[in-house]
């Protein structure tokens, strides 16, 4: 991977393969999400929250996968759920900081991408050395991923800030007994603390829509019982048990 800024001289001749399947996500077993995707992306995916190892602020995540490496929703010609996590579907773009103090956003590009030719797709410039509209979109749209951040931060923040999180361990059992914890570090939300809130943070909760988004959390777990299901349809060994368990 070579994350670098675009620029008019150095991918003036790029061009952008487009595909729905998006093989870069093959082997990739989680997906970060901004809080604008929780409640469409909990109808497909186990939605967990993790600390990010060097931060240590936490992230949400789409469980993909029930094991690193593994994509359950990915096949060679289409992808097993009607949402795919904004965080796949924009590569081979990414944003970066000018490093300036107004905050500039640069629209970035993975050189290493298969999605990259100089032969097939979407041009990024014209002969001129102007963006394109399809980068004009890129743009539009990784501007609207740097607002969700921001969002998303916020939104953890109040479920932080009201003790909302609580740690759980994921436990397969397979067919030899073997039992194996998904995802260590993992969180959800307590519906118990939630109900336990004073009226007046539930309040809160409710104006700032934040509600929806924490019940499609908490429901959510109920999927990894379907991930077992398309797991066991590819595996000689298959996973005979799958338990959620919650911490205070």
């Amino acid at each position: 991977m070579k994350i670098v800024p675009i620029n008019s001289t150095t991918h003036r001749a790029l061009k952008i393969r487009e595909s729905r399947v998006f093989p870069n996500a093959k082997k990739q077993h989680m997906s970060v999400l901004a809080a604008c995707e929780i409640m469409t992306s909990s109808i497909h995916y186990p939605l967990v929250f993790i600390k990010h190892p060097d931060t240590g602020r936490f992230l949400c995540l789409a469980l993909l996968g029930l094991e690193s490496g593994e994509n359950l929703f990915f096949d060679e010609d289409h992808w097993k759920a009607t949402y795919i996590p904004m965080n796949i579907t924009r590569t081979p773009f990414a944003i970066g900081e000018s490093g300036q103090d107004d905050d500039t956003m640069l629209i970035c590009i993975d050189e290493d991408s298969p999605y990259i030719s100089e032969t097939e797709g979407a041009a990024l410039f014209d002969k001129e050395g102007n963006q394109t509209e399809f980068l004009n979109n890129v743009a539009t749209s990784l501007s609207d991923m740097k607002s969700h951040e921001r969002n998303t931060e916020l939104f953890i923040k109040k479920l932080v800030d009201f003790r909302l999180m609580v740690p759980i361990s994921i436990v397969m059992t397979d067919s030899g007994e073997k039992e194996t914890e998904l995802l260590d570090g993992a969180y959800t939300l307590s519906e118990g603390r939630l109900r336990e809130l004073p009226e007046k943070q539930l309040l809160e909760l409710h104006k700032a829509d934040y509600l929806g988004p924490i019940y499609s959390l908490i429901n959510s777990l109920e999927l990894i019982n379907g991930m077992v299901v398309l797991r066991n349809v590819t595996t000689n060994n298959p996973i005979t048990n799958i338990q959620v368990k919650y911490s205070n």
